[in-house]
């Protein structure tokens, strides 16, 4: 049996319900990048497997549940809930949105509510919905995660270090 299989084997023999709480958009309202907020609503939903269900469910279908359950996307969340926030300075989003997305090298800035690249100056506006130009950070991200497998496929002892 899978290691995975264990919560689900745990949750089926404690014989309780079992909750989820999701708080949509804490993501946003308090990004891990910036130790500042970003004042804007916050939804919380429960979901509830109750132990009855529990008891006839097959320990795949309980870990595939908790999976669906616990899975979040706070971009995805935001496409379809367009929930704004109040601006603050995004100082911080650099080291995580770090690849110029003309230039596709390590040159990116932060000015209050944009990103900028050093060599070309493409300015990246971060706007009240949590997008830089209106697109998900997420899309920025796959372009660092490109050029990182990339390098790495060109050198493989390239490595990125923080200072």
């Amino acid at each position: 049996m899978n290691h995975s299989f264990s919560l689900a084997k745990l949750l089926k023999k404690a014989n309780v319900d079992v909750y989820f709480i999701k708080h949509h958009n804490a993501y946003m309202v308090n990004p891990p990048w910036t130790k500042r907020s970003f004042k804007g609503r916050i939804n919380t939903t429960i979901e509830c497997l109750k132990k009855e269900e529990l008891k006839v469910m097959s320990l795949d279908v309980i870990y595939q549940t908790v999976i669906e359950y616990l899975y979040y996307d706070p971009y995805l969340y935001n496409e379809t809930a367009k929930l704004k926030y109040k601006m603050n300075d995004i100082k911080g989003l650099e080291h995580i949105v770090y690849t110029c997305p003309s230039r596709k090298n390590e040159t990116i800035t932060s000015s209050y509510d944009k990103l900028i690249c050093t060599i070309c100056n493409q300015n990246m506006h971060f706007g009240s919905c949590g997008k830089l130009d209106n697109k998900g950070i997420k899309h920025y991200l796959d372009i660092s995660k490109e050029l990182i497998k990339r390098e790495h496929q060109k050198d493989p002892s390239y490595t990125l270090s923080a200072l």
